[in-house]
């Protein structure tokens, strides 16, 4: 992806995930929920973090950014960090689902502490994929509880 100013296609979702393999994954699982946005790719979270700076400065950003925790170079916590920082109101509120395949509680608890707006593990179930992709329509992401 280039660092021109380019807003992002209305409706998109952007997956952040260096695995090609677990874009697929999560590619086949949005398509098996019945999502039809338009979906992007970047491979670190440097490449998202310019990505994004430059749909909030065009005026277009993503509806949804599912980011993987564990990344070569920036991990996921710094990349929702810096978009929680953000000096731009709307990419400060993007909505910022995390996925890992972790099965460590540490991670879950880190995310949440971050302001994620929810948390998938790989490989994604389609029912836990469903729920949290009702609970962003419905606005209900700001209200996301934390686990224990």
């Amino acid at each position: 992806m280039s660092n021109d100013k380019k807003a992002m296609p209305a409706h998109s979702f952007l997956v952040v995930d260096d695995n090609p393999d677990d874009f697929f994954a999560v590619q086949r699982g949005l398509q098996k929920a019945g999502v039809k946005n338009p979906l992007l790719h970047c491979e670190s979270g440097e490449e998202a973090l310019e990505q994004l700076a430059a749909a909030a400065a065009a005026g277009g950003l993503p509806s949804l950014v599912l980011l993987d925790i564990n990344m070569p170079g920036m991990k996921g916590a710094e990349v929702l960090s810096a978009i929680r920082d953000s000096r731009d109101a709307a990419l400060a509120a993007l909505a910022v689902v995390m996925l890992t395949s972790s099965d460590d509680d540490r991670d879950v608890h880190a995310a949440f502490k971050g302001h994620a707006s929810g948390f998938l593990n790989k490989p994604l179930e389609l029912e836990q994929l469903e729920r949290t992709l009702e609970r962003l329509r419905g606005g209900g992401w700001r209200f996301c509880d934390s686990p224990g």
